[in-house]
């Protein structure tokens, strides 16, 4: 039975690429352009390839602005399914009428997704809230396509000798399990309340004004399910649609979105213990609120840090933010537990030039290239890298449709800039400077003109200071 369902869904993936991609100029579909054929394909075909039209919506690295903008409507604009279908699901799982749940319940729904549908209700208790119901057959859905992604992985591999060195199989197993924990409910209702405390806990931070700009909706348990997660409804404006307030003088875009990037950069930089992160910040996920303030939904993916997490991804991008060579070979490898003697050689041209580019890219250029690295020189990728990986470049995909022409680094420069700070403080306060110090002063009375030199120096390249302290270290 299963060998025939898997035979019957690779026919049907077969049959829409044929109808949108390779004999589209003789049926109905010849009027459309590439991006809407895609677009259409990814809805027909369901659940994993609507996940992944998704994920491409947000990489303006790899697709023209066009592309990623058709397939952007698939993060909340997917073919509705029947009310009839939502009502005997509240019903089922309740052994309630719905009356009986909901003074009232649009059933028009405010969204509609690849995983879930969203209504606008009332409770008895006067409460406005958003009811998430779940798509029927999602699980079975996804246990039927990954099996066929796992065939033409295989596939791949056979014909491609640059995927053979590539867990393929381990990456197809991670996007499964993002898959699953996306459409159960009961991991995102959980979720939804451990980044509310974190944030809360941000918040009372003495540098925590951008984590008081971000809202988080509240779960009502008494009214979820396996198949039902009822939230707080939160008016606002999806980032997608951001023009509509683009001349509101009661919303400030850059401002929203400025706090919901650089709130999980500064804890990343200064947290010790922990970090929780939003797993698929994309544009319909996160809503604008008035004066600056910001909304995240759909927490089906949310990514944690540990202590050792923090320290060896923090020294990473430190080490690449100060144009270090020999500390971010040394960090990116430590990242991925792969050994310096073997590896540091092989990357080290790469790593150049990748440390030229890095500070005109954007955040998710620096975490995508390293993994690229790591894949061209067969090194072992770090989950965790991957994950926070992914979620920056949704992010950037964010920021390049609403602000083209700003690379996320320059607004997270101030952050990098302090928490640099911060390591060259905290290695000083390691050593004895006397004898650096001495080396200086002593270079700068053999000739007044080389203060001056010394002031230039720094000023025009403060970076400068940490190649010039590691050398008189040596």
């Amino acid at each position: 039975m299963r060998k025939t369902n898997a035979i019957k869904r690779t026919r049907e993936i077969l049959v829409v690429v044929f109808e949108y991609f390779v004999l589209y100029r003789f049926n109905s579909h010849r009027h459309e352009s590439l991006p809407v054929r895609m677009r259409r394909a990814c809805e027909d075909l369901g659940l994993v390839f609507i996940k992944l039209g998704q994920l491409l919506s947000t990489r303006y690295d790899l697709l023209p602005k066009s592309y990623c903008e058709e397939l952007q409507k698939l993060l909340d604009d997917v073919t509705s399914f029947e009310f009839d279908v939502v009502k005997n699901t509240i019903e089922n799982d309740f052994k309630k009428s719905l009356p009986e749940l909901y003074v009232e319940f649009d059933p028009i729904p405010v969204a509609s997704a690849s995983i879930a549908q969203v209504y606008k209700a009332t409770t008895h208790a006067g409460n406005i809230v958003a009811v998430k119901i779940r798509r029927p057959h999602v699980d079975r859905a996804i246990a039927s396509d990954m099996k066929i992604f796992r065939i033409l992985a295989l596939i791949a591999q056979i014909f491609s000798g640059n995927l053979r060195h590539i867990n393929l199989r381990h990456i197809l197993k991670q996007l499964e399990e993002w898959l699953h924990a996306e459409v159960d409910f009961f991991n995102e209702a959980n979720n939804i309340q451990n980044m509310q405390d974190y944030y809360q806990r941000l918040a009372h931070q003495e540098s925590g004004e951008y984590a008081q700009a971000i809202e988080f909706p509240h779960v009502y348990n008494e009214l979820s399910s396996q198949n039902v997660l009822v939230m707080s409804f939160i008016e606002g404006i999806p980032v997608r649609k951001w023009r509509d307030v683009e001349n509101n003088p009661e919303y400030d875009v850059e401002a929203s979105l400025k706090a919901s990037l650089v709130a999980t950069m500064r804890a990343w930089m200064n947290e010790e213990h922990s970090l929780v992160f939003h797993g698929d910040p994309h544009p319909s996920n996160m809503l604008l609120l008035p004066n600056g303030r910001i909304a995240l939904l759909d927490f089906g993916l949310v990514g944690y840090f540990d202590k050792k997490n923090i320290t060896e991804t923090r020294e990473l991008f430190l080490a690449v933010y100060a144009k270090d060579l020999e500390k971010s070979i040394e960090a990116a490898l430590a990242l991925c537990n792969a050994p310096k003697e073997k590896y540091a050689k092989r990357i080290r041209e790469d790593m150049k030039q990748y440390l030229k580019k890095t500070r005109t890219q954007s955040l998710g250029f620096w975490f995508f290239e390293i993994l690229r690295m790591f894949v061209k020189h067969r090194i072992p990728m770090s989950y965790d890298l991957t994950a926070f990986g992914r979620s920056q470049a949704i992010i950037d995909g964010v920021f390049q449709s609403v602000m083209p022409d700003t690379p996320t680094v320059d607004i997270l420069g101030d952050e990098l800039k302090r928490a640099l700070r911060k390591k060259i403080f905290d290695n000083l306060q390691s050593i004895d400077i006397a004898p650096i110090a001495y080396t200086l002063s002593e270079k700068a009375k053999q000739s007044p003109e080389k203060v001056t030199d010394f002031i230039n120096r720094y000023f025009d390249d403060p970076f400068q200071f940490l190649r010039d302290v590691r050398e008189a270290v040596k």
